[in-house]
């Protein structure tokens, strides 16, 4: 199944496609052994797929081609939402298309080739559909709005918010006396991008157990469980997404087993609740019909007898895929969607006048996608979030708008934080001095 999709500015396409071994996919169609049901059993059972990433590069051009012409789509994002939501049969073989296998989240590359990735068989669809925990008839069934508001009541009062550097990934913390109460996504770099995660970075903030806001199902919005598995015993709130459209590659039924196994919980967002406002948290369900677009978005309202504006965190989703399209000059803060990559943003909301606005981009230094791309921070630039790295000056310009997790100090860390003040001080969290705030 397509994990991930990155489109770069020079027209490539690099596809993620989370796989299972092919050998032991037939054995179990060949068995027909149902799969356990008991907690033990399927605990094992999912724990031992043979589960892969594989990366493969392709011009716009040759991903409509995948398949036929007729198989997922004649456009780059028919051809794109097609492969979300499809199963497919990738060939393997010496002499094809160069790409790059891996059999953990951090592993090495393995070299290998693709030959073909066509439709995969209907049995096999099939039953690889009924390995997801998520489906919406079998699956864990939606939380209620009481559950997911008893969850997140005690980490609606804040004060801060931290990006995390995590590399090519997004893990960032909402904070309250100087503690992680909440994440927003829990991701980090891995696969081709495991070496853009920080060597400094050796423990998260966990005091609190803290619960996750997962905003899609892209493993580097969730990975960093892989780094800290205590978060495995947690609440998770995430997005269902499970449609003819949109599904979840198999690694990520493991991780929502793993967290079952573990007591952790589950939460899945309810249908049909657009909105939900809990304190100083107010999440949305957004519009859109990939994984980047339908998973979840957050606004943080400043504290109480603050004066000040929202923080906007899209996650991978753009700004016309928001619940409510942000205007110009509501938001003292935003998280840039998609690391800085391609977005479904056509206009970009400028900020307020003021002394203390910021537009903060989460990515790894020298990332395989080349986020942030020019085509998304200089159209942000023009906008009056001033980002010296376009090479243009504009008149009397906002000084250091604009924050990036990749400008990392001599601790080697670069995250981000913001707390609506006009204090440009150092900060620090109390658990745990990798987690320092380099930037305000």
């Amino acid at each position: 199944m397509l994990d991930q999709a990155e489109i770069s500015d020079d027209g490539s396409v690099v596809l993620m496609f989370g796989t299972v071994g092919g050998d032991w996919l037939q054995a179990q169609l060949a068995s027909a052994v149902p799969v356990p049901l008991d907690p033990a059993g399927s605990t094992q059972f999912y724990a031992s797929m043979p589960l892969y990433l594989l990366e493969v590069r392709y011009d716009l051009v040759d991903v409509t081609a995948i398949g036929g012409p007729t198989s997922f789509g004649t456009s780059i994002e028919g051809a794109l939402l097609g492969l979300e939501g499809t199963w497919v049969r990738i060939a393997l073989a010496d002499g094809g298309r160069p790409a790059a296998l891996f059999d953990n989240l951090f592993g090495p590359a393995i070299d290998v080739g693709v030959v073909s990735i066509e439709p995969a068989a209907p049995d096999a669809g099939q039953f690889l559909n009924s390995l997801d925990p998520l489906d919406p008839v079998t699956g864990v069934a939606d939380a209620t709005e009481q559950e997911i508001e008893n969850a997140l009541r005690s980490s609606s009062t804040l004060d801060e918010i931290a990006v995390y550097d995590v590399g090519q990934g997004s893990a960032n913390g909402l904070i309250s006396n100087q503690e992680v109460v909440c994440y927003f996504d829990f991701g980090g770099g891995a696969a081709p991008n495991t070496f853009t995660f920080p060597p400094a970075l050796t423990s998260f903030c966990q005091c609190n157990s803290p619960p996750i806001i997962l905003s899609h199902w892209d493993h580097d919005h969730w990975s960093s469980e892989g780094r800290d598995t205590r978060v495995h015993t947690q609440t998770w709130i995430v997005p269902r997404q499970t449609s003819n459209s949109t599904k979840r590659a198999p690694h990520h039924s493991s991780l929502i087993k793993a967290i079952q196994a573990a007591g952790g919980s589950i939460l899945v967002w309810p249908f049909g609740l657009s909105t939900k406002r809990i304190g100083q948290l107010e999440i949305s369900l957004c519009t859109g019909s990939s994984k980047n677009t339908s998973g979840l978005s957050l606004e943080v309202h400043p504290p109480t007898g603050v004066t000040g504006l929202p923080v906007l965190m899209p996650a991978d989703a753009g700004y016309d895929d928001l619940r409510v399209i942000p205007a110009s000059g509501q938001h003292d803060a935003i998280l840039c969607p998609h690391h800085g990559g391609r977005s479904n943003s056509p206009s970009i909301p400028q900020p307020p006048s003021g002394s203390y606005q910021r537009l903060i981009y989460s990515y790894g230094p020298k990332n395989t996608y080349k986020h942030p791309l020019f085509n998304t921070y200089d159209p942000h630039h023009l906008a009056d979030w001033f980002d010296n790295r376009t090479g243009v000056t504009k008149p009397t310009p906002p000084p250091h708008i604009v924050r990036n997790t990749e400008d990392r100090t001599s601790k080697g860390l670069g995250h981000v934080g913001f707390d609506w003040t006009t204090s440009a001080s150092t900060s620090a969290l109390a658990c745990g001095a990798d987690l320092d705030i380099q930037q305000k």
